[in-house]
């Protein structure tokens, strides 16, 4: 058999929820109030962390390790996706409280919230050279070191969560790593006005999906499920419609009581469903994740094994 990466099913960790309503920030933002807290934009809570990163992080680690009965000291490199970290002087306490003596750390940030693709794209590709063979992945961010500025996103797209998602990269799990795809581009952050960095947008879509299709031979119309970042839905939809996703591929229950958390979002949303519905081997999944100036797509196959 050939060498792959599998990943296995991803837990997570979230702060208090908080119902969006309440948030003061749109207080003096009408605008984003009637987009946010409206039933269309399938959102209804955020959340709320006083802890530090580490912690949530550490939490959803944990149960990672337990649900695929791995002995942490068999863990080989431990890869956060975060934009929180800072200088990690907390990160040496963490790791010996998951156990993970042999764990060597890296940090992947400055994609924002598509820091998670660029860094599963990392782990499936060192468990694929044989560089190791079991990475721990953690997204983890919390909204007063990752977007001090507010809670809103992108100007009120989205509400900032404080949460971790985490799971188990290696030759053997839940879902195969297939194929991969990023975008950046410094248009996406166009200030020369709302339409100039829309039509970007929708360009910078068309582009990732096309990579992704060079690389997989993979129509939109086959895949099972796509799980994207928690933006509005009526903000989120447009991007995949038009590049050929149907509205109902697109997993969006999830968004409504996680909120926004990053990274994070797509694994939450993974999560979730896959523990609800009938996973078929064979059956594909997207986890996409839009940055700032980035976005990036992970194609997952189905294994049919345990997670």
């Amino acid at each position: 058999m050939p060498p792959r990466a599998a990943i296995s099913l991803p837990s997570h960790e979230l702060g208090r929820a908080r119902p969006i309503a309440e948030l003061s920030e749109l207080r003096a933002r009408p605008d984003a109030a009637s987009l946010l807290v409206s039933a269309r934009s399938r959102l209804r809570c955020y959340r709320e962390s006083d802890e530090e990163p580490l912690a949530l992080a550490v939490r959803s680690a944990r149960a990672t390790l337990e649900r695929a009965a791995v002995a942490p000291e068999t863990i080989d490199a431990v890869l956060f996706a975060s934009d929180s970290l800072g200088e990690g002087a907390a990160l040496g306490p963490a790791l010996a409280e998951l156990r993970l003596a042999n764990a060597y750390p890296l940090n992947v940030s400055l994609s924002d919230c598509a820091n998670l693709q660029i860094a599963l794209r990392v782990a499936a590709a060192l468990v694929l050279a044989g560089e190791f063979r079991r990475v721990l992945l953690i997204s983890v961010d919390v909204a007063r070191l990752a977007a001090p500025a507010s809670r809103l996103i992108g100007g009120g797209i989205a509400v900032a969560s404080d949460g971790a998602a985490s799971l188990l990269v290696r030759e053997e799990g839940a879902f195969v790593v297939e194929a991969a795809a990023q975008v950046s581009d410094a248009a996406l952050s166009s200030r020369e006005g709302h339409a100039r960095s829309l039509a970007a947008r929708v360009r910078a879509h068309r582009a990732l999906f096309a990579q992704l299709a060079e690389r997989a031979a993979v129509r939109p119309g086959a895949i099972r499920r796509v799980f994207a970042n928690h933006f509005a839905a009526p903000v989120l939809l447009p991007f995949f419609e038009d590049s050929g996703f149907r509205r109902e591929q697109l997993h969006l229950d999830s968004a409504a009581e996680a909120g926004h958390c990053f990274g994070s979002d797509c694994l939450i949303g993974l999560a979730e469903w896959a523990r609800a519905s009938a996973v078929e081997e064979g059956d594909r999944f997207l986890l996409v994740g839009a940055g700032a100036r980035q976005l990036g797509a992970v194609l997952l196959r189905a294994a049919g094994s345990a997670p």
